[in-house]
């Protein structure tokens, strides 16, 4: 062992390969000992079990791999909903739909109902109120309404044409209110006369998402030229005079609802898609009243039956949802914005012009202009009609006479 002294006189020394071997001892002033050990990184181990069979070594099975995040989800149920969509958008809500297209429209709402799981409207009760708009029924394409209940009686006693269809659901009172718009044909020189029919039911729920809706009344209101007349109450037929067929009630299942989107399956599977139709920035048209054939904007929803509402000429105040024609024109406002904020939206997004170049706007466009005509005028147009049919007949004429020589 090296002396006290060459310790003192070179302490780098302490630490050479060779004083390391052994403890060292220092003199009185420093009554220690000190013990240098060389640590050995640890190694990191398998988890390896040895089997009591031979040496066979049996190693843990991965874990099973993490669910698919929520934003992943979230996305691909918003693009199968843009699928089903654009599928059904050509169909004229199923009117127009052949045995390729409803198997093509099947395929995708099952595909958005197996990613989206099962509805639980116990919990998810809330997510079916408000006022929604069909835009498919696979029911449509066989003329009927799905199940044992017969369709329109189109082409059989007058010519009906099918508007716009949708649902009216509040949860609070259960009412369930099925609105279609219908217009039917006269002759010739009277209008058609253009009515919404309201269908009541109420609803209650069975399971989990099954809903059980039974039938109360019918309502009958005009619109258009007509709109001033009284609407029209058909009462439920008493159950004793009501036929086997027909029996006033009904259960569908709700196979996916979100916040803009439902998908319904009726009794015999019909697939009934419906997007959320009110909405704040929603145009709408008041269809009687003071405000009769304005154009207003939802800026609020105040409950189940009225809307906030305003316009660039108007005072912004309450409106029942039955004074109100929904658009398809949507503006993009916050919620309950300014005036000015509202006028600088509704440029942006041209409504004006959106609004007179579409077939509904030009159609009460020329029925303000005949509502404003005198009786001179009415004659003037009334021989204005005869003469461009004597002009017809003649050009007909002429061109059989051509054919026939």
């Amino acid at each position: 062992m090296a002396s006290s002294s060459f310790l003192l006189e070179s302490p780098a020394s302490i630490f050479s390969s060779s004083s390391i071997k052994a403890p060292l001892y220092l003199p009185k002033p420093y009554p220690f000992i000190v013990n240098v050990k060389r640590r050995r990184p640890e190694r990191k181990r398998n988890p390896v079990l040895k089997s009591a069979v031979g040496d066979v070594s049996v190693v843990d099975s991965p874990p099973p791999p993490p669910p698919p995040p929520q934003d992943a989800k979230s996305e691909l149920i918003s693009s199968l909903k843009l699928k089903l969509l654009g599928i059904v958008s050509g169909l004229n809500r199923g009117l127009a739909a052949n045995q390729d297209d409803l198997g093509k429209a099947d395929d995708a709402a099952k595909e958005l109902e197996t990613v989206a799981g099962p509805v639980d409207l116990l919990t998810d009760l809330d997510k079916l109120q408000g006022r929604w708009k069909l835009i498919y029924s696979s029911a449509f394409s066989s003329r009927t309404l799905g199940g044992s209940r017969p369709g329109l009686p189109t082409g059989r006693l007058l010519p009906v044409t099918l508007g716009q269809v949708f649902q009216r659901i509040d949860v609070i009172s259960k009412d369930f209110d099925n609105i279609a718009e219908i217009e039917l044909g006269a002759p010739w020189p009277l209008p058609p006369l253009e009515v919404t029919a309201t269908l009541a039911h109420k609803f209650e729920i069975i399971g989990s998402s099954k809903m059980k809706i039974t039938f109360e009344k019918t309502s009958v209101k005009t619109r258009g030229t007509f709109s001033q007349l009284p609407s029209l109450d058909i009462p439920r037929i008493p159950d004793a005079l009501r036929p086997p067929s027909n029996p006033g009630s009904g259960d569908f299942d709700v196979t996916f609802v979100d916040a803009d989107t439902r998908i319904t399956r009726g009794d015999r599977g019909e697939l009934r898609p419906f997007k959320r139709y009110v909405e704040i920035g929603r145009v709408a048209l008041v269809n009687y009243g003071k405000d009769y054939g304005k154009l207003v904007v939802i800026v609020d929803v105040v409950d189940q039956n009225r809307a906030l509402v305003d316009a660039p000429d108007m005072v912004r105040g309450q409106m029942n949802f039955k004074r109100l024609t929904l658009t398809d024109i949507t503006i993009d406002i916050p919620r309950v914005p300014k005036k000015k904020t509202l006028i600088e939206a509704m440029e942006k997004a041209d409504v004006k012009n959106k609004w007179e170049n579409s077939s509904w706007g030009r159609k009460l466009i020329v029925q303000k202009r005949r509502a404003s005509l005198n009786d001179f005028d009415r004659f003037k147009l009334m021989l204005a009609k005869i003469k461009r049919a004597g002009v017809v007949r003649q050009e007909l004429a002429k061109l059989k006479k051509e054919n026939s020589s």
